[in-house]
């Protein structure tokens, strides 16, 4: 579970939808509240993602990911697609 996710995204008051919002933007990508939940509750990420998310956070990206949570873009592309 990262829990670390979920304590930073709810420290400044924002929702599931509002996070994946937010991560769109930066990622010119659809993304949904189930995608953030899948992550809070220890699923992983890209590498682009998991920037974005920390980006949007406003924290370092080893802040939220530790780095056996976090994919190489192309593995994680190839995994999201199966998911």
């Amino acid at each position: 579970m990262n829990k670390c996710l979920r304590e930073l995204r709810q420290s400044i008051g924002l929702t599931q939808d509002e996070l994946a919002d937010r991560v769109s933007r930066v990622l010119n990508k659809t993304l949904d509240r189930s995608t953030i939940s899948k992550i809070e509750n220890g699923g992983r990420c890209s590498m682009a993602m998991a920037f974005a998310i920390a980006k949007v956070l406003g924290v370092r990206v080893e802040t939220v990911f530790p780095a056996s949570t976090v994919l190489p873009d192309e593995q994680a592309a190839t995994s999201e697609l199966s998911a």
